[in-house]
């Protein structure tokens, strides 16, 4: 039995109202695809097992810090904590993209996953997980980046991300505001290559105030409010 508040087509419904997003915003519909299987696939993370193990970095964090739900944003970039092995992050993304949440539509091909070494040779080491949302027929390509070795100072702080159809939003951790660690410039050693700098963003006097924030004090289980 279908719910009531549920539509029969749930993922042509979602198709539409993104449709309409990318039209009203004049954006690429392709882009607002990716947006929001690329939120989607965060929120499955930050209720997995495997939540503490990441921190979230790079452009997604300017959705969250400029309050804009509908910046589209090609792929997500992450800081990885324990085993940087393509078999162990293979097992950890399998996990990841197999939990069920029916109320955004997404199904993730856990078993089409590919993940591969980034940077080898260099100080700072990474890991490229690629894989495909299907919404219906609608194929979405998913791209994580992830990094190892970065020190983040300040502290990491746990963020409530935006959802993009105001479902039930991730909340994990983050980069702070003002971090360097979250320019991604191809002169910064710890950056992706090719991303350009968003340093004037960096410090925006309110915009912090859009999410919620609690500082991580002692690790992960022992956030204080402020």
């Amino acid at each position: 039995m279908l719910m009531k508040d549920r539509p029969a087509n749930l993922p042509a419904s979602i198709l539409a109202r993104l449709r309409n997003i990318a039209r009203n915003k004049q954006t690429d519909n392709q882009l607002i695809l990716r947006r929001y299987a690329i939120e989607r696939l965060l929120y499955r993370l930050s209720i997995s097992p495997h939540r503490d193990q990441f921190i979230l970095k790079g452009a997604m964090l300017f959705t969250a810090w400029l309050n804009d739900p509908y910046r589209p944003t090609q792929d997500l970039d992450l800081l990885g904590f324990g085993n940087p092995a393509v078999t162990a992050i293979r097992s950890v993304f399998e996990t990841i993209c197999r939990i069920e949440a029916e109320k955004d539509g997404l199904v993730y091909d856990s078993n089409g996953l590919s993940v591969e070494v980034i940077r080898e040779g260099q100080q700072y080491g990474g890991v490229r997980v690629q894989t495909t949302a299907s919404l219906g027929r609608t194929r979405i390509p998913v791209q994580v980046d992830i990094g190892f070795g970065d020190a983040v100072t300040p502290t990491a702080q746990e963020l409530e991300f935006p959802s993009l159809l105001s479902a039930e939003g991730p909340r994990l951790r983050a980069y702070p505001q003002g971090n360097r660690g979250c320019r991604k410039t191809p002169g910064n050693r710890r950056a992706w290559p090719g991303e350009q700098s968003h340093e004037g963003f960096l410090r925006p006097a309110g915009a912090v105030a859009a999410v919620r924030v609690r500082r991580w004090i002692a690790g992960p289980g022992n956030p204080s409010d402020i």
